[in-house]
């Protein structure tokens, strides 16, 4: 992880931020869809 942000000339700083930004907003996207399958299960059963 931290060698490929290093190999980039620029600023390794916003490359890192971006990704993590990146990360982060899917991992939120992913745990809310994930929610919502359970809510939709738990009102089924």
């Amino acid at each position: 992880m931290s060698e490929a942000i290093t190999e980039q000339e620029g600023h390794p700083g916003r490359t890192e931020v971006y990704t993590l930004c990146s990360v982060l907003h899917k991992a939120t996207r992913s745990a809310r869809r994930d929610q919502t399958m359970m809510t939709a299960i738990t009102r089924s059963s």
